[in-house]
């Protein structure tokens, strides 16, 4: 829900023309920049393991890559914001 109403998130979407921001990758982008060490994932393996890169087992080459390219501009968005 945080993620829903932040600032952040609604230029974010805002900047990249989306209605909706997947919550599993928002979900990850709260792991990996939680300052509780214990949240945080502890290597690459532990983030490529995350729902939001593992959901789709259907389509994986596809899906992976458009939430690769989701990724990346979600970072790159709020990246130039700081």
């Amino acid at each position: 829900m945080f993620f829903r109403l932040h600032p952040t998130i609604k230029r974010v979407k805002a900047e990249l023309n989306v209605d909706t921001i997947n919550l599993d990758l928002l979900n990850l982008i709260q792991q990996m920049l939680s300052k509780d060490l214990t949240i945080r994932p502890k290597n690459v393996e532990s983030v490529l393991a995350h729902n939001f890169f593992s959901n789709d087992a259907e389509s994986p080459g596809l899906q992976s890559q458009a939430m690769e390219e989701e990724f990346k501009n979600i970072v790159n968005t709020i990246n130039a914001s700081f």
